[in-house]
């Protein structure tokens, strides 16, 4: 069979209406990567199209037309993992492309649940996989009967695992890199120490939470990949896609092994859990020895009795002890925090008076604020919104999509409108809370006091481009250029790094010059 993928992606959110874009980030997508290098176990051939809304739509095509040259079997793969919310702005593109491409299928990934008024948006695709989709995509592409993903019978191209077999996957490494993926030493690329979490906060809806097994890398593909990547590209700024890179030693412990081997010292991000740094303060110790830079903390409140229904620890204490720690041991550490408005047992007096506490001594240097979401699960079924008419209810869905509070908000402490589905608890409402978090984001961007768009994961992409060479110099230059001119500046080199990609995968597809 002379078979061919393009696999498109983008690792940056889309400038919209409903949602304003932030910092573009130079990451090279990870999901992309890890389907590529399934069908080419497969024996197809495939690319990676990565920043896919940074092309001119029909250069986009015309190269992609040119790949696909006599070609009998031709397959577009979206890769949306990163980019939740932009089903149709991709869904648009691949539209386009298959109105040139007319036999080609069209494989959506990364969505993990369907609501019924969603599914315009789905209408010319051929397969949605939901959740790990590698032994779906398998078995799709070689043409195996796909009825039992079928979740709902009325709609037969949404596929949903939910007997997923783990040994059938292992955590990502970087080792798929090809010469038309054209990386350069600006990049920034990722790994998974190891699959799962054991922690099940009420409002998390990752799928691994609350394992008792991790699925660890091994030290060799961990070495080289990042190796690999620097012998091949220079590259030395990474990030941990791990949902929480500290919940054991072990993970830790294997970053140490694996960087003493490494001939260059690299630079790497990860979510971390703040409470087990501050009880394992020898964690901080092993950050140092590994070369972490940054960290995004998911703190969501101070509040005890709030954080208690949230099934977290951190105290206003942990966020001192721990910062403090860091920036005294490691030069130049950025720290980033969620903090979560509206969740049940809390109030709005005491959340902003310890955020205003977090500015003043700048304990983080990125706040992420935003409003509690729920999508209530036994609510929506049947439902639809009293002004659109919208067909809100689930026809679709990954195991472990919903959170707790999502699937039980009742016994959390929240109430539900069963006419508009918005949330209510002891002291305030879902509106509120987004007005809330709007009030305070705005102050935050007036003020200048957190840099609000560079979180820690997008500080990997400050530092390897050479946008500022330290924390003090970013917020010297913040000064020098009040700030949003600091921010402008950022995403003019960014964006000219990302064009440049674009550029020679355009010459590539068409010209089939490395």
């Amino acid at each position: 069979m002379n078979a061919k993928a393009v696999i498109i992606a983008e690792t940056n959110r889309l400038d919209t209406p409903d949602s304003p874009a932030t910092f573009p980030v130079n990451y090279r997508s990870l999901g992309s990567h890890v389907v590529k290098g399934q069908l080419d176990t497969m024996g197809i051939e495939s690319t990676v199209i990565d920043f896919c809304f940074h092309f001119d739509q029909e250069d986009l095509i015309k190269g992609v037309k040119r790949y696909f040259e006599n070609t009998d079997v031709q397959y577009i793969c979206i890769s949306s993992a990163l980019s939740q919310g932009l089903e149709k702005y991709y869904i648009e593109l691949a539209r386009e492309i298959k109105g040139h491409l007319p036999n080609a299928k069209i494989l959506y990934g990364g969505k993990r649940k369907v609501q019924r008024g969603e599914m315009e948006h789905f209408q010319y695709v051929d397969a949605v996989f939901m959740g790990r989709a590698v032994e779906m995509l398998d078995d799709f592409v070689n043409n195996k009967d796909m009825s039992k993903y079928v979740q709902n019978p009325e709609f037969p191209n949404l596929f949903t695992n939910h007997n997923y077999n783990y040994e059938l996957e292992k955590p990502v490494s970087y080792s798929l890199f090809k010469p038309d993926d054209f990386l350069n030493s600006t990049d920034v690329v990722g790994f998974e120490v190891a699959l799962g979490c054991k922690f099940n906060c009420s409002f998390c809806n990752y799928p691994l939470r609350g394992s008792k097994t991790l699925y660890m890398n091994c030290e060799e593909q961990l070495y080289y990949t990042m190796q690999n990547a620097y012998d091949t590209y220079g590259i030395t700024h990474f990030y941990a896609a791990d949902d929480t890179l500290n919940e054991s030693d072990e993970k830790l412990q294997l970053l140490v092994d694996v960087v003493k081997r490494l001939n260059f010292q690299p630079k790497i991000t990860s979510f971390a859990r703040l409470d087990v740094m501050a009880k394992r303060p020898h964690q901080i110790d092993m950050y140092n020895e590994i070369g972490m830079n940054a960290a995004n903390f998911g703190v969501e409140s101070f509040t005890k009795s709030a954080i208690k229904g949230a099934r977290k620890k951190s105290t206003l204490e942990d966020l001192v002890y721990v910062v403090e720690r860091l920036r005294k041991e490691i030069k130049d550490f950025w720290v980033s925090s969620n903090f979560i408005f509206g969740l049940a047992n809390d109030n709005y007096e005491e959340f902003i008076n310890n955020l205003h506490y977090v500015e003043r001594n700048r304990l983080v240097d990125n706040a992420g604020t935003i409003p509690l979401g729920i999508d209530p699960y036994e609510h929506m079924k049947g439902w639809k919104a009293p002004k659109s008419g919208f067909e809100g209810e689930w026809i679709a869905w990954d195991e472990g999509a919903f959170s707790d509070l999502d699937k039980f908000p009742e016994k959390s402490g929240y109430q539900i409108d069963p006419k508009t589905l918005r949330w209510s608890n002891d002291y305030t409402d879902r509106q509120e809370a987004i007005d809330k978090a709007d009030e305070y984001n705005k102050e935050l961007h007036q003020r200048n006091i957190i840099t609000t768009h560079i979180e820690a994961f997008t500080w990997q992409s400050v530092l390897s481009q050479g946008i500022a060479n330290s924390r003090n110099d970013w917020y010297d230059q913040m000064n020098d250029l009040t700030g949003r001119g600091m921010t402008q500046k950022a995403n003019i080199i960014t964006n000219n790094n990302i064009y440049k990609y674009v550029d020679k995968k355009l010459n590539w597809l068409i010209n089939d010059e490395l």
